[in-house]
């Protein structure tokens, strides 16, 4: 769009298998806004989100490493987000563009807890300190009069810790309880893109996203530019 600012609102879900065992999933809906900065080559935005995360095998039951535990917090949960952009280059009135983006992502910290039956009465709650995922993605677009398309790479490095305490015999006493330090993380996942846009109105347009490679993933939006 040749105008300066947007609000976008959309759906957004996403699965990857991280670098040290766990798959983490995560659906999201959220509200973004954006505008241009200093130049109309770049532009910024900010992004709040409701998330509701699943980190897959993420923590080993006591005594037993071959049981595993998901660890979610079953609910949705607070998200911020913010990210730049910069066109690199734009030719024929921007029919042809390539563009490439930074972004920061944070979902913020929540609790979880497990029963076990083996040790018998014992449990593990968990506190995880948020997810964060720092990433990056270059992409080509071509524009047609209401439609467009686009091709990319994106890469993302992601990280969750956390603590976890394994109570025993049905005890609360924090002093007895089994201490263990969570860290999952991807060190880094490489995903193809693809995009299709169509302009509903001059103001309005309809988003659709896709990426798969280490991870999979889509995205459906709507547009407002102003």
């Amino acid at each position: 769009s040749k105008k300066n600012s947007w609000v976008k609102v959309g759906l957004r879900n996403e699965t990857a298998t991280w670098s040290f065992g766990p798959e983490f999933n995560n659906l999201a809906y959220y509200i973004q806004a954006g505008t241009k900065v200093f130049s109309d080559w770049i532009r910024a935005y900010v992004e709040v989100s409701g998330n509701n995360p699943v980190i897959r095998e993420g923590f080993e039951r006591p005594n037993d490493s071959g049981q595993t535990f998901d660890i979610s917090p079953n609910t949705y949960i607070a998200g911020v987000a913010g990210g730049v952009q910069v066109t690199i280059y734009g030719v024929n009135n921007d029919k042809w563009k390539v563009l490439s983006e930074i972004r920061y992502e944070t979902i913020s910290e929540f609790d979880d807890t497990q029963n076990w039956t083996d040790p018998a009465n014992s449990r593990t709650d968990f506190h995880i300190d948020g997810i964060t995922t720092i990433g990056g993605k270059t992409w080509v677009e071509r524009n047609f009069k209401n439609w467009g398309v686009s091709l990319g790479v994106g890469g993302k490095f992601t990280e969750a810790s956390g603590d976890a305490l394994t109570y025993f015999d049905g005890s609360s006493d924090e002093h007895k309880a089994r201490f263990d330090r969570i860290n999952q993380r991807d060190k880094g996942a490489i995903n193809g893109l693809v995009g299709v846009h169509y302009n509903i109105t001059d103001n309005w347009a309809l988003n659709l996203d896709g990426e798969a490679g280490t991870g999979s993933g889509g995205e459906v939006s709507f547009s407002v530019n102003f």
